[in-house]
């Protein structure tokens, strides 16, 4: 048997990618499993987009499944060395930067909570 050794190869083989998406268990999202504390059986799935759009994702889609693991961990390190950089902000220009840089961040470090729950 024939396995893939791609990050996008391996997120296909457990998640089966179906036009360029993949379908995730709703429990895999915090705030989605605390509002379907209501006791009820069904299990709901939230739909992914996996394109080139997610610089994360485009990074590495094409890498080794052993390449990933430091990918990842050097991107979050500068994803937090870029909050920390809110510490070093003294003046109030330097916090307007920092507060306009915020939303790229966040999307960032979202993108990558995803890419380790896939």
């Amino acid at each position: 048997m024939i396995t893939q050794l791609t990050y996008e190869g391996l997120i296909d083989e457990c998640f089966e990618i179906n036009n360029t998406c993949i379908k995730l268990p709703s429990d895999k999202f915090a705030n989605q499993a605390q509002d379907s504390t209501d006791g009820s059986e069904t299990k709901s799935t939230k739909t992914i987009p996996l394109n080139s759009n997610d610089e994360i994702y485009a990074d590495l889609r094409d890498k080794n499944f052993n390449a990933v693991g430091p990918t990842l961990s050097k991107k979050a390190k500068a994803i937090s060395a870029q909050f920390e950089e809110r510490h070093g902000a003294r003046t109030v220009r330097d916090l307007k930067l920092f507060v306009d840089k915020m939303p790229q961040m966040q999307v960032k470090y979202l993108n990558q909570f995803l890419c380790k729950v896939a």
